[in-house]
């Protein structure tokens, strides 16, 4: 069971952080890592849309492989 709480992951973090660190929450189910919260917020914050980088995550082999665990296809 994961509790991914917006206003608990801002902490001081940039509004682009949150977004992310949510992201890693609702997609993931893990807390951000240093690169991967750093290399995100700046996509956003250099224009790139919050679907873009959810489908990012989305169409990584982390969450292929946490789908697969979760009885999901991966095709």
């Amino acid at each position: 069971h994961r509790s991914c709480d917006l206003e608990a992951s801002r902490k001081g973090q940039s509004e682009n952080a949150v977004r992310v660190s949510y992201l890693y929450c609702l997609v993931l189910g893990r807390p951000t890592d240093g690169a991967g919260l750093r290399d995100y917020a700046r996509k956003l914050a250099s224009g790139t849309s919050i679907i873009d980088v959810m489908s990012e995550l989305m169409g990584s082999s982390e969450f292929r492989t946490r789908l697969g665990e979760l009885g999901g296809s991966s095709e």
